[in-house]
């Protein structure tokens, strides 16, 4: 049984709606915010001490490759103290106009953590070949962290050879995300992730997270961010 259900129709009309207002979303100067902790989905520890720290931009804003996931994105909603937009959009505003800082700090907390691994976007996507560039360096300083991440952008043409460049370090597992409306097929050789909203694909293994009943996280799993090959399926929630 699925931990979180597919949303109902009413959910998704009030996502719709946040998701349009977020499309007006501007990068904000503010104190630095940074990388969080880890939460519910991804765990924030295990048993071979892995931390996990999340780091997070605007959703639609800072999402250009996006497809149909526009009119349904978990972002989109009113819990501020779990969706804190204010603050990504001050991580947005840091990466964009302040790269040289944001790489030092960001290297700093990664530093400071015991055996990291790094969730790149439960919200917001690679916006810009200077934004992918700044991960690349800041993953290739850091052989040892890992780190994972979904990205839709891999559908901008100006944008796949830097996500080609990203997606060949060896301590990053980059999955191209799809959905039905996705049209063209993910890059060659990529893992990737469809998304959908029936409980279980027959062909893709089946997020193991969404199903397990005693509360297994990502940092658990472990299958997104190791030396796998295989392609994940998740429902909508």
């Amino acid at each position: 049984m699925l931990k979180r259900c597919v949303p109902n129709d009413t959910t998704i009309d009030n996502r719709k709606r946040m998701l349009i207002q977020y499309q007006a979303l501007q990068p904000s100067p503010g104190s630095w915010y940074g990388f969080e902790g880890g939460n519910t989905k991804t765990g924030v520890s295990n048993s071979i001490d892995e931390n996990v720290l999340v780091w997070n931009l605007p959703p639609v804003a800072c999402c250009p490759g996006a497809s149909e996931c526009l009119c349904y994105c978990y972002n989109a909603d009113e819990r501020t103290d779990k969706f804190p937009i204010t603050k990504w959009c001050v991580n947005w505003y840091w990466t964009l106009y302040r790269p040289q800082e944001s790489l030092i700090l960001m290297e700093s907390r990664i530093k400071s953590t015991s055996n990291p691994v790094i969730r790149i976007h439960s919200s917001g996507d690679f916006y810009s070949n200077e934004y992918i560039n700044l991960w690349i360096k800041i993953i290739d300083n850091n052989p040892q962290a890992k780190f994972w991440a979904y990205t839709r952008s891999w559908r901008v043409t100006d944008l796949l050879p830097s996500l080609e460049e990203l997606h060949s370090l060896k301590n990053l597992q980059l999955f191209a995300s799809a959905d039905k409306d996705s049209l063209i097929p993910p890059p060659r050789g990529w893992r990737y992730c469809l998304v959908g909203t029936s409980e279980r694909h027959p062909n893709l293994l089946n997020c193991p997270e969404q199903y397990d009943s005693n509360n297994l996280s990502c940092v658990n799993c472990r299958i997104c961010y190791s030396n796998h090959t295989e392609s994940i399926y998740f429902t909508m929630h």
